[in-house]
C-alpha cells in the first residue's frame, strides 16, 4: 500500500516544496501527546517529507502532532510548519508501518490505528 507520488499542478517553480506532493483525501487522526487529546482531520496533501490536513474546528496546533493516515497504515511524528484557519502544514519526522509491529511504532500510536481500522473476518 502507499501513495502514488505526482505533482499537483503543471508549475512547480510556484511550489516551495522540495518534492512532489500528491493531492489525495484521506481520512485522519491527529494525536497530541500533551494532553491525550485527539481529533479527526482530513489528509489534503502529501509526500515522503510532509502533508496538509484540515481540521473540522479552528482549534490551535501544537508544534508537534502525531498524525495517524489510517487507509494506508502509517504513522508519522510531525512538526507543524503553518497554521491558517482549519488547515495546516505538518513536516513529517518520523514516519512507521503501523501494519508492521517489528517496525517498533510506540504502542499507543498503532493501537490508536488499530481502533480506526475496520475490523475484517479473520483479523488483520
Amino acid at each position: 500500500m502507499g501513495v502514488e507520488w505526482g505533482p499537483v499542478n503543471d508549475n512547480q517553480a510556484e511550489d516551495r516544496r522540495r518534492e512532489l506532493r500528491s493531492r489525495v483525501y484521506l481520512g485522519g487522526k491527529l494525536a497530541f501527546l500533551d494532553n491525550g487529546f485527539t481529533t479527526d482531520c482530513v489528509v489534503r496533501n502529501l509526500s515522503r517529507s510532509g502533508a496538509q490536513v484540515e481540521i473540522k474546528s479552528a482549534l490551535p496546533v501544537p508544534a508537534g502532532p502525531f498524525l495517524v493516515v489510517t487507509k494506508y497504515a502509517q504513522g508519522h511524528m510531525t512538526a507543524t510548519a503553518w497554521s491558517r484557519g482549519l488547515r495546516c502544514g505538518l513536516i513529517l519526522r518520523r514516519s512507521w508501518e503501523l501494519a508492521d509491529a517489528a517496525q517498533g511504532a510506540p504502542s499507543w500510536i498503532r493501537d490508536l490505528w488499530l481502533e480506526l481500522t475496520p475490523r475484517r473476518a479473520g483479523g488483520l
